[in-house]
């Protein structure tokens, strides 16, 4: 038995009317349709007894693309009443209208914006069919999402190119209105970082530390992003085994219904989990990622078993697949770039873990830090992701066998009685006779 899905990346089209030059996707014009759609949400209610909360999040190629079915969608997930349902949508922007922007505000539709930053630095890579930059497109909804209430994450892409920019660009888009902005380094589609990359990522994030560090300081928060996830790893004590969930609780299904540890393996046949159909009936394939702990030498590449990171957990699986053909093995510029963003903020945090602002603004860590040293104190081993699944596996088999024992009894109960009901019939033809 295994945890159920609650959480799906629904690739809807490999299409897009971008051609951002770091893209992981090759475009086809493959798309799905309302059929595979439906069955999907039919697929998750069905997860489960007791399992009544899910999460979709609308991805591609450009989501917008099929806009028609996200509506539809959206309202059949209506006809579960006993259901909840949240959404979301990584979209570049470009296909926003008046109508298609006030539905997503009225359906809480939470946007994950893919913007670069700057016009320079956005048009740089992001690019539409005819070569031309993209942001003039995007450019009358930027503050009209950040301030939306549906927008809080400005999802900024940069590579060796737009390196020179990111300070400038962060900053741009928090000015914007951008609660949290997530620079994240294309490691796996364009060009490596050099050490000379390696340096200029230094000068620009010398110039990020300062700004977050004079916003804690003057009693803000700086809605730092990758810095406060790190900063939660330091205080709650625990290394990461993994970077992500994937086909844990949470898993990707493209455009025909199959089924994949998430939205990035789709374009890889051999990690095929299953279908919306069937459901998920490669287990093997699915355990080896419910197992996946860089803790474990068995399991991992040996460097990531010695490394201090806290927040790595291994970078991004699919990545490491793209890059190495294994799921273990980082690509080492991307290496290089985590243990760069991790040192950084341990550096920040020794500096302001004492100060009242930052206990202010991240004392919602303390009772978690506390917890961590209980346990570190009573000699217990750390709960992390891995062993929480483990045992609600226990649990959920333990329950299975709980449950085929009272049907087992239920189905002799049943048969006794009907052999009691045709013996009384018997009875009653026989009286009659």
């Amino acid at each position: 038995m295994y945890r159920p899905i609650t959480h799906v990346s629904f690739v809807m089209t490999e299409e897009c009317n971008l051609r951002c030059e770091y893209c992981f996707y090759n475009k086809h014009p493959k798309r799905t349709s309302w059929k595979v759609a439906k069955q999907m949400v039919d697929w998750l209610a069905s997860q489960g007894a007791g399992v009544d909360r899910f999460h979709i999040q609308f991805f591609g190629g450009e989501p917008m693309l099929e806009w028609g079915i996200i509506t539809r969608l959206i309202e059949y997930t209506k006809e579960f009443k006993n259901k909840k349902w949240a959404f979301g949508m990584t979209t570049n922007g470009t296909l926003f209208t008046e109508e298609k922007f006030q539905y997503c505000i009225d359906n809480k539709i939470d946007i994950l914006f893919s913007i670069d930053g700057t016009p320079e630095a956005h048009d740089m890579h992001r690019v539409q069919v005819n070569g031309e930059g993209s942001f003039k497109l995007i450019e009358p909804w930027i503050e009209r999402l950040a301030k939306s209430g549906i927008c809080d994450v400005a999802r900024l892409t940069y590579t060796p190119d737009t390196l020179p920019m990111l300070h400038e660009s962060i900053k741009y888009l928090k000015e914007r209105g951008f609660k949290y902005v997530a620079p994240t380094p294309a490691i796996d589609s364009y060009r490596s970082f050099t050490k000379e990359d390696f340096k200029e990522w230094d000068r620009q994030y010398a110039k990020i530390a300062k700004d977050y560090k004079d916003v804690i300081l003057s009693g803000n928060n700086p809605g730092a992003n990758y810095f406060e996830k790190c900063w939660r790893q330091i205080l709650v004590d625990q290394k990461l085994g993994g970077p992500c969930g994937a086909a844990k609780a949470f898993v990707g299904v493209s455009w025909d219904g199959g089924i994949y540890p998430c939205h990035r393996f789709v374009q890889w046949p051999e990690w095929r989990l299953g279908d919306i159909w069937d459901g998920i009936t490669n287990n093997k394939l699915r355990e080896e990622l419910i197992n996946y702990d860089i803790n474990n030498p068995d399991h991992s590449n040996s460097k990531c078993v010695k490394c201090d990171n806290m927040f790595c957990g291994g970078t991004c699986l699919a990545a490491n697949y793209e890059n190495n053909k294994s799921i273990y093995k980082p690509k080492e510029d991307g290496c290089v770039l985590q243990k760069k963003q991790f040192n950084l903020a341990k550096e920040l945090y020794d500096e302001l873990k004492d100060t009242e602002q930052f206990k202010r603004i991240y004392g919602k860590y303390k009772t978690e830090n506390k917890q961590a040293n209980n346990f570190q104190n009573n000699k217990q081993k750390r709960i992390d992701l891995l062993t929480i699944d483990k045992r609600l596996e226990n649990i959920e088999k333990m329950l299975f066998s709980l449950s085929k024992v009272v049907l087992d009894i239920a189905d002799k109960a049943i048969l006794d009685d009907n052999k009691i009901e045709r013996g009384n019939e018997h009875e009653q033809i026989s009286y009659k006779k």
